[in-house]
């Protein structure tokens, strides 16, 4: 029975300095590679800057990929919304692949450098170059650099609601 307490004893001692020195270790680690939450190296971000960097990375890449709208080729807008352009005389709106729009207002006639047209989606016609744009009606530009312009001797441009890439550039 002597001899179970005794070996018992050292079972104890023996697990207790163990620990001891297995603490001691282990804070000494930490403290040496722990990375404090709120400090320098790990700053503690709002959802909002979050979210903003995200929006941000989204907007770089969609860029990238020319899916939006805007005058700037790379601009990036919800390709599932129109966006309001006004398309001032002597500028011509030249749309990338894909794109569609409406005339809302104005005299509008079709510019497209090649023998084939835009398609008009509302009557199922193909508009060539030089003809009127209706108004109101769904245009649907197949290939990029086509797009529309003033009519001669329009007194307004145009405006006309765009889905897609498209740039303002002037008339020739």
């Amino acid at each position: 029975m002597k001899r179970l307490r005794g070996m018992l004893a050292i079972a104890v001692v023996c697990l207790g300095t163990g620990l001891v020195i297995g603490t001691t270790w282990s804070s000494q680690a930490d403290g040496e590679d722990a990375i404090t939450p709120g400090s320098v190296q790990d700053p503690v971000v709002t959802k909002s800057y979050v979210e903003q960097q995200v929006a941000a990375l989204v907007k770089a890449e969609l860029a990238k990929q020319g899916t939006g709208g805007g005058e700037k080729p790379d601009s990036a807008a919800s390709s599932s919304q129109y966006e309001v352009v006004s398309v001032p005389l002597g500028k011509k709106l030249i749309a990338k692949d894909s794109a569609e729009f409406v005339v809302r207002a104005g005299k509008a006639i079709a510019y497209v450098p090649d023998t084939n047209g835009i398609a008009d989606l509302t009557e199922g016609t193909d508009i060539t170059d030089g003809k009127t744009v209706p108004t109101n009606h769904q245009i649907l530009i197949p290939r990029g650099g086509r797009g529309i312009m003033s009519a001669e001797g329009a007194k307004a441009g145009l405006v006309v609601l765009v889905r897609g890439a498209y740039v303002l550039q002037a008339q020739e």
